[in-house]
Parts: structure tokens; sequence; C-alpha cells
């Protein structure tokens, strides 16, 4: 909190808390109440990601003073309205019986079962003194739990920064084991915003500590004493917490790793690949489950020498078994299968030798999921320091994911100086041939040996005399 501000500081200071609590309070006295993990977060300092409010004697009232901005409602009366004054974050108000005190120790934790009056919001209500657990960053149980609390909890500890108490470990364990007899789709939710939440290498250690891990990912469980070979100097689980920690090293200084070329990393991470979940969180749960096919295919040479071949096929479909498991939708499953299982391509690529034309031919192998791919390479890549990783390796490693996403970026922005029509009309190719005789022009487009439309013509065909203008 620090300034010697008070605990509650943000709710004055927040824009969004500030024109919700302006609104409610033409209501009267009628009591509204900002509740949860929006006081948990102002308690803390930080803004909170969206607005919960309990509404004493249903949601009608205060409803209609929130009415100019979007909303959606939930059930019949109703009992939940959102609202989206913001692009970014939302407001929700849930219809309240009882008093305030009754509703908010119904929550699993007292770090989020505190509210605030929206006519006193200095005044703390906190019940199960909740406030006392955020003060030394820990984080209670409130009662015996049920499935969601040990993932709720990896959640909160992630989003605060808490440790969970000594006295609640044995409790989260057990709500754990409950998670395999849980909706499938509701463990994803959890898994979701645990993965959109920086950390993950943290949040990773504490989910194997409270046996979530066992519990939802037991693919990554199988691979926490899996050992490597000399490329490594860390077991395949410290070396995907390590992948994990180097990705978002990565995404927080992209131009410094990836070069300058690669422009609207951020706009491209936080798209959709279903409905509530990014392509960064995606990609980070890639990361997470990138090396699972090591547990599988280890295999031990007289000599002693760890081999994983075909690991990432393997690891590909544990990821397809992983999302059928969680019920996550056909373009994350492919997302998924696709990005673990080429994980190692530009590794490959440097084997076999670059060039422009192997570049070019790779991302277009690997589409729009290229700089995916090659960001969570570069991870992975940057977390092998093994006896046998040099840094003139490393360095060469480097410039290649460079140019690599330079060529990509180029192929998918530069417009082409001949389509295949024009392959078709002057030289009289067809099928597979037109798209082959394209790649030659834009090989040669990139090279720079070809600079305009008629030297284009001139390129496919040799004996183009100018019959059309095209």
């Amino acid at each position: 909190m620090g300034n010697g501000a008070g605990p509650l500081d943000l709710i004055r200071q927040d824009e969004l808390l500030q024109k919700v609590l302006g609104r409610l309070s033409r209501r009267g006295r009628a009591k509204d109440y900002l509740c949860g993990e929006t006081v948990t977060s102002a308690f803390l300092g930080a803004p909170p990601d969206g607005v919960l409010v309990a509404c004493a004697g249903g949601l009608s009232e205060s409803a209609d003073l929130l009415r100019p901005w979007p909303f959606i409602t939930l059930g019949k009366d109703p009992d939940v309205a959102v609202f989206f004054p913001e692009s970014r974050r939302h407001v929700v108000l849930v219809s309240m019986e009882g008093d305030i005190e009754a509703f908010v120790s119904r929550s699993g934790f007292p770090a989020t079962a505190m509210a605030v009056d929206v006519f006193e919001p200095q005044t703390l209500i906190d019940p199960l003194e909740g406030s006392k657990d955020l003060e030394p960053g820990v984080l209670r149980v409130a009662h015996d739990g049920d499935a969601p609390s040990s993932l709720r909890a990896v959640e909160l500890c992630a989003s605060y920064s808490l440790d969970p108490a000594d006295d609640s470990v044995a409790t989260l364990q057990s709500c754990a084991a409950e998670l395999v007899d849980q909706p499938a789709r509701r463990t994803w939710v959890g898994i979701a915003r645990i993965l959109s939440i920086p950390g993950l290498s943290r949040s990773a250690r504490l989910m194997r500590e409270l046996f979530v891990m066992d519990a939802v990912l037991p693919e990554v469980a199988a691979t926490y004493e899996v050992p490597q070979n000399y490329f490594h100097h860390l077991g395949v689980w410290e070396h995907t917490l390590e992948v994990v920690d180097r990705l978002e090293e990565i995404l927080a200084s992209p131009a410094e790793f990836l070069g300058p070329t690669l422009r609207g990393l951020e706009e491209h991470l936080s798209r959709p690949v279903e409905s509530g979940v990014s392509r960064r969180a995606f990609l980070a749960l890639a990361a997470l489950i990138h090396d699972c096919g090591k547990a599988v295919t280890m295999k031990v040479e007289d000599s002693g020498r760890i081999r994983f071949g075909g690991h990432q096929a393997a690891g590909a479909e544990l990821a397809d078994r992983i999302a059928r498991r969680l019920g996550i939708s056909y373009r994350g499953r492919r997302y998924l299968t696709a990005v673990v299982g080429q994980h190692m391509r530009l590794g490959y690529l440097l084997k076999e030798g670059e060039s422009t034309r192997s570049r070019l031919l790779v991302s277009r192998e690997l589409g729009s999921l290229s700089v995916d791919i090659a960001v969570l390479s570069l991870a992975d890549r940057l977390a092998t320091m093994g006896e046998a990783s040099t840094g003139e390796g490393l360095e060469r490693y480097e410039r290649l994911v460079k140019r690599f996403l330079a060529d990509y970026c180029w192929d998918r922005d530069c417009p082409a100086l001949a389509s295949g029509r024009d392959i078709a009309v002057h030289t009289g190719l067809e099928g597979p041939a037109v798209g082959d005789a394209l790649f030659e022009l834009r090989l040669a487009q990139k090279e720079r040996t070809v600079t305009g439309r008629q030297q284009a013509l001139e390129f496919i065909a040799p004996d183009f005399k100018g019959r059309l203008s095209g």
C-alpha cells in the first residue's frame, strides 16, 4: 500500500469505481455493496479487473442506473446483470438476499469475503477478517472447501502474490483430488484464468504442491522426475518452468528477442482462440505441456545417453488428449497440437541449413502459427543450457528466429507482383505447378532480383513480349 495511503484509497482513485459509486448512490439509502475481488484489489492497491456489486432487494433499480452502458442479464428476475462500460473491464450486479455479512461469508476464502457500502466506501465490512490475511500475504480457506477451491486458490495466489496458509494446505490438497469429478469445462475455465496471469512458473509450482497438477494435467505431473541429456542443465519439469519464464521475458521485450520487424505481437496474442481465452493463454499452456512427450519416449542407451526420439509427435498426441479431456474447442485443440508438435521445427531448420528459400517454405508450412511456434521455440532454446550447449550456438539460433520472423512478416505484408492468373495466362501451367511458379517468383521478389510487375512477368515467362498488360 505504501506512502501512507489507506487500504481502500484506490476506490477514490479508480475512475471506473467512481463512476459505479456515483451512479448507484442516486438510488438513495438502499443497500448496494462493492464486494469480492473488487475490494480485495482495492485493499492491496491494485486496479480491479472487474467490479462486483451485491444489490439488496433485487437488481432492477440499480441496473436502471447503469443502463446507459451495454449489458446482458442472466436469470429470470434477473439474478445477474453484466455491464460493459470499458473494453477490458466489466461491472457485475448480483441479487443479494439477507445481509451483506452473510452474503460475503459464503466466499471460500476470507481474502475475498470483504465488502464496502456504496455510501461508505472507506468502511471495510470484513466478517471473516480477510484483511488480516492480506497484510502478511497469506490465503486461508474459510470452510471445508470444494473441488474448485484448489484451482481458485492458485488463481488468487497468482493474482495477489499470496501464499497458502500452512493450516490450509492439507484442505486444498484434498479438494484437488475432487477436481477429477468436476465438469471438464469448469476446470478448463479455472486453468485458463491461471494461464492469463503473469508468473506462471510460480503458479505451476503451487499447482504441484497442492496436487492440482496431478488432477488436471497428469501428463505434466508425469515429467516431475524425468531426467535429460547433456544438452540440458535441468530435468524436464524444471526445464519446463524455465521455458515458461523465458517465454514471459520474450513477450515483455519482443523487439529485443525477436527483432524490430515483428510488430503487433501484443495484439496478435490478445486475439481469442476460443471464447474468453486468448492466444497468449493458449501459448502459455503450450509451453507448459510442450515436453510432456518426453515422459513416454525416454530411452537410455547402453552408453548411458538419454534420448527422446519423436517426443514432439508424442507431445502433440498428449496435447490432443488434454484438450479433449478439458472440453477445449476444436480451434483450441488444433492450436495446441500444432504448436506442441512443431516446437522443434526451427531447430531442424537450423540443422538442415537455413536460407531465404527454406525460411519462406517453413513459414508457409506453419502458416499463421509461425509467430507462436517461433516464440516458444526460442524460449525453449534459451532454457537449454547443458554442457553440449554453447554461446555461439545460442546466438545462431537467435539470429535464425529473427530472420525467420522477418521473412514471415514480409511474406504476409508485402504485396505480390503477380497472381496465379498471371501464371496461368503467360505460362500455360496448371494445378500445383502454378503454386510452385508463384513461390519461385515470391522468392525472387524477396531476394530483390525481381522488383516490378514487368520484371515479374518476364521472370515467369521469359518469352513474354508484352502481349498482355494484365
